[in-house]
């Protein structure tokens, strides 16, 4: 047995095993794999999984954790009487209120107990309307040395999460690029087998964003009494808990040791409360797609590349996406920007942009007609979400900075990396077997770059053909000075 696993037979109960929480017995499984609707579902995916020779789970804590987070995570494999592996595994998701988290104003739930229900909720809608996620079995609680716990179980994906795909793509490009062994057109030819795939997974991701947003949307009025947040207060929602909360903590950041070895910040501490107030008049324009809720769509919500992963789906690829605790409508410009503006990725803005065209126009079936005609209209939509969706990324990267809590195994000590996912013809031997999130320095400096870049470009006219109309008169003069207020606070050169 490997450390931090835990095996249980025959309804040994998991008491104290585990230093978050107590851990259910066999009996709970039993009873969540063999409820009519869990069973029905799971065999139709895993059609071999048979779980009348039960005999035992074994629980093992996967390695990537959160900085801070309320949830702790197990992975239950199932094996029967002869100690084989069952073709299904769980996952099992263990928290209780009270625990420390890092950043609650990203939560539409301050009650926990209703974000755990909400999560639990629109999983089975999910799979109740063929979205591409994990099956959901159960949600529980159970009372523990005057605490209460909730088990959320569901279907555990083994495999590699796009975000470990694309830095390991990233890792295998640079040793080829820096290889002696290889000559210049050897170089080319697995440098753009390199390219592509990280294009396929982007395209892929936007497939299985687009699921959310086109089926989701269609299905809900099937389940009227299903909740869904809805930011109806965008100055709270997205100024107040957003743009101003995480300015501050890049001022903050920029503060630090750390911090000054990427901006040099032109205030003292006492200016940051004038600066914020300054910010909000600047940021408050960005935010006129997000006041035209008929153009909101269903979204998964967090659609950053550690949701989404490959499936094996009869033979093919597809991505699927899971996580439900931010679920919400927004604009799908949004989800999209979320999805592109990653510094993982670091794309061009004219890649970003051709990816956009693609999602909206060059599908199949598209987005309501009505709300989305114009491929500029959409554009400039998408261009002003993305400057806020950069901004708060760098806000969350200063985060991680100043809790400086080295227990998240992406960001510290690297993530083992299997290549199952990775369809590419790179050779054999570049191919990283770990991988490793960038440090908030570099992640920090590759957003500043391409915040700057668009900045500038759109305050030099590059993009009035699809930013001026109707109302947006005044915007590339408030993008301007906004570029100029970053400059000021030293966030820009």
């Amino acid at each position: 047995m490997v450390e931090g696993q835990e095996v249980y037979r025959n309804g040994n109960f998991g008491n104290g095993a585990n230093q978050f929480s107590p851990l259910p017995n066999l009996d709970y499984y039993m009873r969540i794999l063999n409820e009519p609707g869990n069973r029905g579902k799971i065999l139709r995916l895993h059609p071999d999984a048979d779980f009348i020779d039960l005999a035992g789970i074994k629980y093992t804590s996967p390695p990537l954790t959160g900085l801070l987070s309320r949830t702790a995570l197990q992975r239950v494999t199932l094996f029967d009487g002869n100690g084989n592996d069952i073709d299904f595994e769980i996952l099992l998701k263990v928290t209780r209120p009270g625990v420390q988290v890092i950043d609650t104003s990203n939560r539409h739930h301050q009650s926990f107990v209703r974000g755990m229900q909400y999560q639990y909720d629109h999983m089975k809608f999910w799979n109740s309307v063929g979205i591409l996620s994990p099956i959901v079995l159960d949600l529980s609680s159970v009372d523990h040395e005057r605490q209460t716990y909730y088990y959320l179980a569901m279907e555990f994906w083994d495999g590699m999460t796009h975000d470990l795909n694309v830095l390991a793509l990233e890792a295998s490009k640079s040793g080829i690029m820096s290889s002696h062994k290889l000559d210049p057109e050897q170089k080319r030819e697995y440098a753009r087998a390199i390219d592509e795939e990280r294009s396929e997974i982007v395209n892929s991701s936007i497939m299985a964003i687009r699921e959310f947003h086109l089926l989701g949307t269609q299905r809900l009025p099937d389940t009227p009494t299903l909740d869904v947040f809805i930011p109806d207060d965008v100055e709270t929602y997205f100024l107040q808990k957003r743009g101003i909360h995480y300015l501050r903590r890049l001022l903050t950041y920029g503060t630090t040791l750390e911090g000054r070895m990427v901006f040099q910040p032109k205030y003292v501490q006492k200016d940051i409360e004038g600066l914020l107030r300054e910010f909000s008049d600047l940021f408050m324009p960005l935010l006129e797609p997000f006041f035209m809720s008929e153009k909101f769509v269903y979204a998964q919500g967090d659609e950053y590349l550690h949701h989404l992963q490959f499936r094996d789906m009869s033979g093919s690829r597809e991505t699927g996406m899971f996580d439900s605790d931010h679920v919400m409508m927004t604009r799908p410009e949004y989800s999209y920007a979320k999805l592109l503006t990653s510094h993982l990725l670091n794309l061009k803005l004219e890649e970003e942009m051709k990816f956009v065209l693609s999602a909206f126009f060059s599908r199949g079936e598209n987005y309501d007609p009505t709300h989305f005609v114009s491929a500029n209209r959409t554009l400039g939509d998408y261009l002003v979400v993305s400057l806020i969706t950069r901004l708060l990324d760098m806000g969350k990267r200063a985060s991680d900075g100043l809790i400086n809590v080295p227990s998240n195994a992406r960001l510290v000590s690297g993530v083992s990396y299997d290549n199952q996912g990775i369809r590419s013809s790179i050779p054999e031997g570049f191919i990283p077997s770990s991988v490793r999130y960038p440090d908030v320095v570099n992640s920090l400096r590759t957003q500043i770059s391409s915040l700057d870049d668009r900045l500038g470009r759109i305050g030099r006219g590059e993009f009035n053909d699809i930013l001026i109309n109707r109302e947006r008169n005044n915007m590339i003069r408030n993008i301007s000075a906004l570029r100029e207020f970053l400059g000021k606070c030293g966030i820009l050169g």
